[in-house]
């Protein structure tokens, strides 16, 4: 599960923007395949995570970018699906996927107070349910709880193991006046399960 943030590190990290990159382009791919196939149910859920990852992202760039292109590109496709127009929607995750993978990685980052980010949900790349973020500050960075989340009719049960992650691989989405802030982990490396008992 998780190593103690000394032993995360050996080697200079990816940017984070390139982690989001990644995961949202292959949730992207995943949605686009199965809405072209038909398997919608599958496409939808893919969709949604990789909207989360780019909702985040899109608050984070220090400039209007690619996330932010490919946001605006994936909400479309959300309205186009549930307004029936399939092929709509395929061609705004094609746009929303070519958006990512013909530009540069922005830099991400914005100042932000972690106090207001206690029990943010933690999701990793993909857009996946890592846990709850505790936004307490260590000298080796922010800790978190993953593993174990469950998520059914709106009852959210966390239990898992504490870990500490390094500040800077962890990105946070604009905070919710009413709660439910989202932060994601920028990790390439996967390292974090997902580990889901109830499937959303």
């Amino acid at each position: 599960m998780g190593l103690p943030a000394g032993a995360q590190q050996t080697d200079k990290a990816p940017p984070p923007g390139l982690a989001l990159q990644e995961g949202v382009t292959n949730q992207l791919n995943k949605a686009i395949s199965g809405l072209s196939s038909g398997t919608r149910g599958a496409s939808v859920t893919a969709m949604d995570e990789a909207f989360r990852v780019l909702e985040v992202a899109k608050y984070s760039e220090l400039s209007r970018g690619m996330f932010s292109e490919a946001e605006s590109a994936v909400k479309q496709a959300r309205r186009a699906l549930q307004n029936g127009r399939r092929a709509d929607a395929v061609a705004k995750l094609e746009q929303a996927v070519s958006a990512l993978e013909g530009s540069d990685v922005p830099q991400l980052g914005r100042k932000a107070d972690l106090a207001e980010y206690e029990g943010a949900i933690l999701v990793n790349a993909d857009g996946k349910t890592l846990g709850e973020l505790n936004a307490e500050v260590e000298s080796e960075g922010v800790v978190a709880v993953i593993g174990n989340w469950q998520d059914t009719l709106g009852f959210i049960d966390l239990g898992g193991q504490e870990v500490v992650l390094p500040r800077d691989m962890i990105i946070l989405g604009k905070p919710a006046p009413l709660g439910g802030d989202i932060a994601v982990l920028a990790d390439s490396s996967r390292r974090y399960a997902v580990k889901e008992k109830w499937r959303r």
